[in-house]
């Protein structure tokens, strides 16, 4: 995603774009305490995704389904 996508979601949601983004990444860190099989898939450099890998694997899964 690009920033205006952040920023347009979180204008509709009515929250500062980097509080949003900190949300999403406090999210996968916490789906990485213990991650799953399907988890593991998810290409990144580090130890966890960041939100953009998350995004990007998850854009890329969906577009793959017949």
């Amino acid at each position: 995603m690009n920033r205006s996508q952040y920023r347009q979601i979180a204008k509709k949601h009515k929250i500062p774009m980097q509080k949003m983004k900190r949300d999403m990444q406090d999210a996968v860190d916490a789906a990485y305490i213990t991650p799953t099989f399907h988890a593991r898939c998810v290409y990144c450099k580090g130890a966890t995704p960041t939100v953009d890998e998350f995004i990007d694997h998850s854009v890329r899964r969906i577009a793959a389904r017949p």
